[in-house]
């Protein structure tokens, strides 16, 4: 896919509304469980939840898995000790209750955070101004966020996005205070995303793409020990549209919008 994409981008053709939740239009749902625990940041999420109504919290009615997203083969199992609120001391925290040698990745539990998280590697040709760059840098970006939700790191995620995007940035500010503050997210690692079809030429320099989220659970833990844990109970509803412009820096990601799932 070597061929080259001229710049004529123009922000006001694209530039969401700074107050509208994820940059989601009216079409779609933005205030349920399933649709905020699919993309936004976990430690976001939690005041999220306080504002939807009851039907909407976990545990208050089951969903079902539509034919158009099948649930992974495998579900990554959850903590098997789960209580209010895990082990606290003033010393450090580590997963698996000690400390990881160096270079061993162990995956974050009611313990501690994450240790040793592999730090991604950008792939040669992403910021070209091509169809290949543009996919290598999408990819590159679920990566670099997948990092930040089990590192708090969120620097070069930060790069692909747009100022405009206010909901994402927050998400990644929220994220990066829950790690500051002594606290982590389980469940990180576990996600993974899929784009689909080919990307869509949207007019002015503007490029659209679909893709699903995977994930089976998120628990953001606090610096008190104290969690609070989501399930996906409906992996139909994991359904997304990015749009992406260039830059002379790069691929820049302008908006995220939840798809309704084919019934």
């Amino acid at each position: 896919m070597g061929v080259h994409i001229t710049s004529d981008y123009s922000p006001t053709t694209t530039t969401q509304k700074a107050n509208s939740p994820m940059s989601i239009s009216n079409n779609f749902t933005t205030c349920t469980r399933r649709a905020a625990f699919g993309f936004l940041g976990a430690s976001s999420l939690v005041a999220l939840l306080a504002a939807c109504d009851d039907e909407d919290k976990p545990g208050a009615r089951p969903s079902t898995t539509t034919s158009s997203a099948a649930a992974p083969e495998t579900e990554p199992p959850e903590p098997a000790d789960s209580p209010s609120a895990a082990p606290s001391s003033s010393g450090p925290k580590y997963s698996g209750k000690s400390k990881a040698p160096a270079g061993e990745f162990r995956a974050a539990d009611i313990y501690g955070p994450a240790q040793n998280v592999p730090k991604p590697t950008n792939p040669p040709g992403y910021t070209e101004p091509t169809l290949d760059g543009m996919m290598k840098s999408m990819k590159a970006w679920t990566q670099w966020r997948n990092y930040g939700m089990q590192t708090g790191d969120y620097t070069e995620a930060y790069k692909f996005v747009s100022k405009n995007l206010v909901e994402e940035i927050n998400a990644y500010n929220a994220d990066a205070k829950l790690y500051h503050d002594g606290g982590w997210i389980i469940g990180g690692e576990q996600r993974s995303y899929d784009f689909r079809n080919d990307p869509v030429h949207q007019g002015n320099g503007v490029y659209s793409w679909d893709f699903f989220v995977g994930w089976s659970y998120i628990i953001t833990v606090g610096a008190d020990g104290r969690h609070k844990r989501s399930r996906n109970t409906n992996y139909a509803d994991n359904l997304y549209t990015l749009t992406v412009h260039y830059e002379e820096t790069g691929w820049i990601i302008d908006s995220i919008t939840r798809k309704q799932a084919q019934k």
